[in-house]
């Protein structure tokens, strides 16, 4: 499985636990504040919220990311992004203790 720390995958049916895998073993995660430009007080606030996410193969009928899932007849591959947004900072955020929401988007890539 991916090495996140809050987004976990068990936050989404759609993935089977121990059977997911990163693309390039990549997970991303930052503060709000390293991405959205502020000053004082809502730079302050910004560093208190973060996301962390993950890129798989979009998973299969059973849960797998091991391979690509391709719509018959085209050269259309998915692939899914799994994000989660947590009201703490990127190092702090805890299962169980903070809010952490969790997203799903498809990605539709031509080859």
């Amino acid at each position: 499985a991916p090495s996140v720390r809050f987004c976990k995958t068990d936050f989404f049916p759609s993935l089977r636990p121990g059977q997911v895998k990163a693309m390039n073993r990549h997970v991303g995660r930052e503060n709000l504040n390293n991405v959205i430009r502020a000053q004082g007080q809502e730079n302050t606030r910004l560093s208190k919220f973060s996301y962390e996410y993950f890129i798989t193969y979009t998973p299969d009928k059973n849960g797998r990311t091991n391979t690509f899932q391709q719509k018959p007849g085209t050269n259309l591959k998915y692939y899914t992004i799994y994000s989660c947004g947590c009201d703490n900072d990127k190092n702090r955020c805890r299962t169980g203790t903070d809010n952490i929401v969790p997203i799903e988007a498809v990605v539709t890539i031509v080859e």
